[in-house]
């Protein structure tokens, strides 16, 4: 299992606790528990996401940054600067789709990937997924 090995990157989609603070004070809305964030998406605040890169499921660590001016989504917040208190939950990880995972987890069907095409094929199943 290579998991604990895993680090984030940009594109990776992450599962993150935050809570915002500026000046030491926690500000509204700033604050949220198993949040899924994709890397890179720009979801959040400039500097946010490419702070969580870098960082292996469990590590806890700040993210600082400075909220645009102007802010529509809380114009009090506004230019200015933020620590994030972050926990890095876990890094969804999309498994390769080749034949040892087509042996691992769909061997009633198949043992390959060109053995479950043909088996979906046999089954009447269209498409392209498989």
């Amino acid at each position: 299992d290579d998991s604990a090995e895993a680090v984030a990157a940009m594109g990776d989609t992450v599962n993150i606790d935050y809570e915002g603070s500026i000046d030491g004070v926690v500000f509204d809305g700033g604050t949220a528990s198993d949040a899924e964030l994709e890397l890179g998406s720009k979801n959040f605040i400039d500097d946010f996401e490419d702070q969580i890169a870098g960082h292996k499921p469990g590590d806890e660590f700040n993210v600082e940054v400075t909220f645009p001016d102007p802010y529509q989504n809380n114009p009090d917040l506004a230019g200015k600067d933020a620590v994030f208190a972050v926990k890095l939950n876990g890094i969804y990880v999309l498994p390769e789709f080749n034949d040892e995972y087509v042996k691992e987890n769909l061997s009633e069907y198949a043992t390959t990937v060109e053995g479950l095409r043909e088996f979906t094929r046999s089954e009447g199943y269209r498409g392209s997924s498989v």
